[in-house]
């Protein structure tokens, strides 16, 4: 049954591919190739997950021009909320991260919730293996592209933006990432940073985000080792 909703999945982003402007969405290169299945449903190898996680990137990336039409409404951003489980309309950051992993075959570990802080809370089946708290505690970050980053904006108390982390710099300062409902143009930690209209590419500092969050399938045998707690 997981096989097959995925090749539906795969059917449905085809066909958005072909329809999308004519429906008010940017059309959409789908970053799956058929050598990619291979990897579904399994316990990837540490030597497979480079490629799970530029799969990752690679559906990331074919959404990059996705632009609302009206608010928080367009063909492929309408099927995200859906996906999610939300009305349409809804804000799309949140969705857009759970659209990308159930349609890239690879996370089994994600989190249906258009709601950014239930990606990080407690009940979450990510890892969180950063925290900006813990920079007063001596940690240095850890942030590996595929995982998702969280923003917190005091004005609303809580995280209240995620992304995809892309790629990262050589000296893991800064970090490109892939994220929906943003602005090109607006600054970081503005409301339309957060509530902007399409999904960008952007230019992160890694100490201006609040979490990276991790599925376990994307975490080494050693990562796990150091951020997994064992089962006593």
């Amino acid at each position: 049954m997981a096989k097959t909703n995925n090749y539906l999945i795969c059917i449905l982003a085809v066909v958005a591919c072909l329809f999308g402007d004519a429906l008010g969405s940017k059309q959409i290169d789908s970053g799956l190739r058929l050598s990619d299945f291979h990897l579904a449903n399994k316990q990837l190898t540490d030597s497979e997950i480079p490629l799970a996680i530029d799969i990752l990137v690679r559906e990331s990336r074919s959404l990059i021009g996705v632009k609302e039409v009206g608010n928080n409404r367009g063909y492929i951003i309408d099927a995200m909320n859906r996906l999610s489980g939300v009305p349409v309309g809804s804000p799309w950051c949140a969705s857009a991260q759970y659209y990308i992993d159930h349609t890239s075959i690879i996370c089994r570990t994600t989190v249906k919730s258009a709601y950014v802080p239930s990606w990080g809370n407690s009940r979450s089946p990510l890892i969180v293996v950063w925290d900006q708290r813990w920079k007063s505690k001596g940690k240095r970050p850890f942030i590996k592209a595929g995982c998702k980053f969280t923003v917190y904006f005091p004005s609303m108390k809580r995280e209240a933006h995620i992304g995809l982390v892309d790629e990262v710099s050589a000296d893991s300062v800064d970090f490109y990432t892939g994220e929906g409902n943003t602005s090109t143009v607006a600054p970081l930690g503005s409301p339309q940073d957060r509530n902007g209209t399409v999904y960008a590419r952007k230019k992160r500092r890694v100490d201006s985000v609040r979490k990276i969050l991790c599925p376990c399938e994307l975490l080494t045998v050693a990562e796990k080792a150091r951020f997994i707690p064992k089962k006593k």
